[in-house]
């Protein structure tokens, strides 16, 4: 809307410009989405806690990944698989 500060300063006594359609939707929108989103990032949380038996097993399985990936000749394999 900044950008449009000296095209509202110069319309006649009256009239305005307004945000609506798709713009207004997404505002009401994220405003609702805001508020749930505490509770969703905690039930996340919870299931992957529940799911998870020790987050020692993670970090072992984490370090098996890449002696398995030095063990087999590829060391930079994971970094492969990101790019």
């Amino acid at each position: 809307m900044a950008a449009l500060q000296p095209l509202i300063a110069s319309l006649p006594a009256g009239y305005c410009i307004d945000t609506a359609g798709s713009i207004a939707e997404a505002a009401k929108a994220n405003t609702a989405l805001g508020k749930i989103f505490p509770a969703m990032i905690a039930a996340m949380l919870i299931v992957i806690m529940l799911q998870v038996p020790s987050f020692s097993t993670i970090r072992a399985a984490g370090f098996a990944d890449a002696r398995i990936a030095r063990w087999a000749g590829r060391p930079d394999f994971f970094n492969d698989i990101c790019q």
